[in-house]
Protein backbone atom coordinates (compact mmCIF):
# COMPACT_ATOMS: atom_id res chain seq x y z
CA UNK A 1 0.00 0.00 0.00
CA UNK A 2 1.21 3.51 -0.77
CA UNK A 3 1.21 5.88 2.19
CA UNK A 4 -0.70 9.14 1.91
CA UNK A 5 2.51 11.06 2.73
CA UNK A 6 4.21 9.52 -0.32
CA UNK A 7 1.36 10.67 -2.56
CA UNK A 8 1.33 14.14 -0.98
CA UNK A 9 5.09 14.47 -1.57
CA UNK A 10 4.77 13.18 -5.14
CA UNK A 11 2.13 15.80 -5.99
CA UNK A 12 4.07 18.59 -4.26
CA UNK A 13 7.33 17.73 -6.03
CA UNK A 14 5.66 17.53 -9.43
CA UNK A 15 3.76 20.78 -8.93
CA UNK A 16 7.09 22.46 -8.10
CA UNK A 17 8.29 21.23 -11.50
CA UNK A 18 5.36 23.06 -13.10
CA UNK A 19 3.07 20.10 -13.73
CA UNK A 20 -0.68 20.56 -13.53
CA UNK A 21 -3.16 17.93 -12.45
CA UNK A 22 -6.27 20.04 -13.12
CA UNK A 23 -7.83 17.93 -15.88
CA UNK A 24 -8.21 14.37 -17.03
CA UNK A 25 -4.98 12.44 -17.45
CA UNK A 26 -4.08 8.85 -18.25
CA UNK A 27 -3.29 7.18 -14.94
CA UNK A 28 -1.37 3.93 -15.10
CA UNK A 29 -1.43 1.33 -12.35
CA UNK A 30 0.94 -1.60 -11.88
CA UNK A 31 0.57 -5.00 -10.27
CA UNK A 32 3.14 -7.76 -9.79
CA UNK A 33 3.15 -11.52 -9.55
CA UNK A 34 5.51 -14.20 -10.87
CA UNK A 35 2.67 -16.13 -12.55
CA UNK A 36 1.37 -14.79 -15.86
CA UNK A 37 -1.94 -16.73 -15.62
CA UNK A 38 -2.73 -15.08 -12.29
CA UNK A 39 -2.12 -11.63 -13.78
CA UNK A 40 -4.19 -12.52 -16.84
CA UNK A 41 -7.11 -13.55 -14.65
CA UNK A 42 -6.76 -10.39 -12.55
CA UNK A 43 -6.58 -8.25 -15.69
CA UNK A 44 -10.08 -9.46 -16.61
CA UNK A 45 -11.36 -8.22 -13.23
CA UNK A 46 -9.78 -4.82 -13.86
CA UNK A 47 -11.09 -4.65 -17.43
CA UNK A 48 -14.61 -5.27 -16.12
CA UNK A 49 -14.01 -2.29 -13.80
CA UNK A 50 -13.23 0.05 -16.69
CA UNK A 51 -9.46 -0.24 -16.86
CA UNK A 52 -7.63 -0.58 -20.18
CA UNK A 53 -5.14 -3.45 -20.14
CA UNK A 54 -1.81 -2.24 -21.53
CA UNK A 55 0.48 -5.23 -21.12
CA UNK A 56 1.86 -7.98 -18.94
CA UNK A 57 5.62 -7.48 -18.94
CA UNK A 58 8.43 -9.75 -17.82
CA UNK A 59 11.56 -7.61 -17.65
CA UNK A 60 14.68 -9.75 -17.74
CA UNK A 61 16.24 -7.83 -14.85
CA UNK A 62 13.38 -8.54 -12.44
CA UNK A 63 14.11 -12.22 -11.82
CA UNK A 64 10.89 -13.72 -13.12
CA UNK A 65 8.49 -11.16 -11.68
CA UNK A 66 5.83 -10.05 -14.12
CA UNK A 67 4.12 -6.67 -14.18
CA UNK A 68 0.54 -6.01 -15.21
CA UNK A 69 0.08 -2.45 -16.48
CA UNK A 70 -3.43 -0.99 -16.75
CA UNK A 71 -4.64 2.53 -17.47
CA UNK A 72 -7.71 4.64 -17.00
CA UNK A 73 -8.50 8.27 -17.84
CA UNK A 74 -9.22 10.02 -14.55
CA UNK A 75 -8.74 13.27 -12.70
CA UNK A 76 -6.96 12.97 -9.37
CA UNK A 77 -5.83 15.09 -6.49
CA UNK A 78 -3.94 13.79 -3.47
CA UNK A 79 -7.02 12.41 -1.72
CA UNK A 80 -8.62 10.76 -4.74
CA UNK A 81 -5.35 9.13 -5.83
CA UNK A 82 -4.77 7.87 -2.31
CA UNK A 83 -8.28 6.38 -2.28
CA UNK A 84 -7.74 4.80 -5.73
CA UNK A 85 -4.47 3.24 -4.58
CA UNK A 86 -6.13 1.87 -1.44
CA UNK A 87 -8.98 0.44 -3.52
CA UNK A 88 -6.58 -1.19 -5.98
CA UNK A 89 -4.35 -2.52 -3.19
CA UNK A 90 -7.34 -4.20 -1.54
CA UNK A 91 -8.63 -5.60 -4.83
CA UNK A 92 -5.18 -6.94 -5.68
CA UNK A 93 -4.79 -8.54 -2.24
CA UNK A 94 -8.16 -10.26 -2.68
CA UNK A 95 -6.79 -11.82 -5.87
CA UNK A 96 -3.38 -12.63 -4.35
CA UNK A 97 -1.62 -10.05 -6.50
CA UNK A 98 0.50 -7.14 -5.27
CA UNK A 99 -0.29 -3.53 -6.17
CA UNK A 100 3.02 -1.92 -7.18
CA UNK A 101 2.31 1.74 -7.91
CA UNK A 102 1.13 4.29 -10.42
CA UNK A 103 2.25 6.66 -13.15
CA UNK A 104 0.59 9.37 -15.17
CA UNK A 105 0.65 10.73 -18.71
CA UNK A 106 -1.18 13.10 -21.01
CA UNK A 107 -4.25 12.10 -23.00
CA UNK A 108 -2.30 12.41 -26.28
CA UNK A 109 0.26 9.89 -25.03
CA UNK A 110 3.08 12.38 -24.58
CA UNK A 111 5.05 12.21 -21.35
CA UNK A 112 3.95 14.47 -18.54
CA UNK A 113 7.50 15.01 -17.32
Amino acid sequence: MIARSVIDDWFANNRKRGLSFDGDLVWGYFFVDPARPILQKFSAVLAAGGYHIVDIMNPQKQGGVRFLHVERVEKHDEQSLYERCQELSALAANHRVKFDGFDVGRLDGSPLY
